[in-house]
C-alpha cells in the first residue's frame, strides 16, 4: 500500500510540472 501511494504522490508531482510547463509555454508564445 506504501508504494501505491508513492506511486501516486510523484505522478501527482510530474503532472503539476507538466501543467506548469504547458501554462508559462502558453504565456511565452502570447508574448510579443
Amino acid at each position: 500500500m506504501k508504494n501505491i501511494a508513492k506511486t501516486i504522490l510523484v505522478l501527482t508531482k510530474f503532472i503539476t510540472d507538466i501543467e506548469e510547463h504547458a501554462e508559462s509555454k502558453v504565456k511565452y508564445e502570447d508574448a510579443p
